[in-house]
């Protein structure tokens, strides 16, 4: 198997044309070619879920996403194909509305605890001191007023990020959040 190893891809960086180097990825990395490498891979990509063709994402639950369709089409009754065809894009309407909510929350999860953290470091603040040079700027030195209550603060903000970086929730809401300007631009929102 060839790989890509450091030494050709500074080559191919190095060279003046992009096509050397597409011509490099593509000859040693062209990625997963079987079916089932290909299954294996698809989903690296995916932070949100919101704009995917699958209707159902990791973590969801397909027996869910089934009995809402099933129960739309109890609901509708469908008289056919087009009618079918069409209660099934609003089972994958609405379940993608569902998904929007679950981002929802987790953008206002994660802006909540980066407000929390904030304040939790700005009162740390408060219990120290940074002297000043002679013309206004900071010369480094540190004088922490009272030890216990600034490491108290100092903790909760720490405890705050790490909580917003281990709830699966924000994280796919601050994944949005960061893509949502690229995803306006394309139109795809």
């Amino acid at each position: 198997m060839n790989l890509i190893t450091p030494e050709k891809l500074a080559a191919a960086t190095n060279t003046p044309t992009r096509a050397a180097r597409r011509a490099l990825v593509a000859k040693f990395g062209p990625g997963p070619t079987s079916n089932a490498g290909k299954a294996v891979v698809r989903l690296n990509a995916v932070r949100h879920g919101l704009l995917s063709r699958a209707p159902v994402m990791a973590g969801e639950s397909a027996d869910e996403y089934a009995a809402l369709c099933s129960q739309l089409k109890a609901e509708l009754s469908p008289v056919g194909i087009l009618e079918t065809q069409l209660c099934e894009r609003m089972a994958g309407a609405l379940w993608r509305l569902r998904r929007l909510s679950h981002i929802e929350a987790g953008i206002l999860t994660g802006s909540a605890a980066n407000v929390f953290a904030d304040a939790a470091d700005a009162q740390a603040e408060t219990f120290s001191h940074t002297d000043e040079a002679w013309d206004g700027s900071f010369c480094g030195k540190t004088t922490i007023l009272d030890e216990a209550a600034h490491a108290e603060a100092t903790d909760a903000a720490k405890q705050t990020r790490a909580f917003a970086l281990s709830d699966a929730s924000a994280l796919v809401g601050a994944a949005y959040k960061n893509e949502a300007p690229t995803l306006d631009e394309r139109g795809a929102l």
